[in-house]
């Protein structure tokens, strides 16, 4: 049974001082979160070659099953203009049209290779050198969650009348670690 887990997070922050008139401030923040755990079945080969003192060990594996992706996405801004402050959900590009959690399974592989070089200095004693390479497909990634297009309509606080029709797609990509 093979189990993997990544997390990301890309927070963008941005803060803008109207100087001229002495206007006020306007804050934004915006936050992707995203998270990936796989499950699954790990079936693979391995085996060792020696000669002398020397060995040569190598495994390579497979792991099948499901991944299963969430995504959070949340935006806020603040505005000061002098007659007070004034909070409200969305940001610059986590807006009404992609702001809240998703998630989705999809079935996934995660193919590893390992190769060792070894030394036996003493019966008890061995020197390994070695290099582990894994990669997982379907991971979730914050940057995937980003929707670069943004609609000044939808921009806090919004005209009346807007229309926030969109719907979040989660990205996925393969990983190496």
């Amino acid at each position: 049974m093979k189990r993997c887990r990544a997390e990301a997070c890309v927070s963008i922050p941005a803060e803008v001082t109207f100087l001229v008139g002495g206007l006020g401030t306007f804050a934004d923040t915006d936050a992707f979160n995203a998270t990936s755990n796989f499950h699954g079945v790990d079936l693979g080969l391995g085996g060792e070659w020696k000669r002398g003192q020397w060995t040569l060990e190598w495994r390579g594996t497979v792991a099948l099953g499901a991944n299963f992706n969430n995504a959070a996405i949340g935006g806020m801004t603040t505005g000061n203009f002098g007659a007070g402050v004034t909070t409200v959900p969305g940001g610059i590009l986590a807006l009404s049209r992609n702001i809240g959690n998703f998630s989705q399974t999809r079935f996934s592989a995660v193919p590893e290779v390992a190769l060792k070089a070894g030394y036996q200095v003493a019966p008890q004693w061995r020197i390994l050198v070695g290099y582990d390479v894994m990669y997982w497909t379907e991971v979730q990634r914050s940057g995937g969650l980003i929707d670069t297009t943004i609609n000044p309509n939808l921009i806090p606080p919004g005209r009346a009348g807007t229309s926030a029709a969109g719907v979040q797609h989660l990205t996925t990509a393969g990983g190496g670690f």
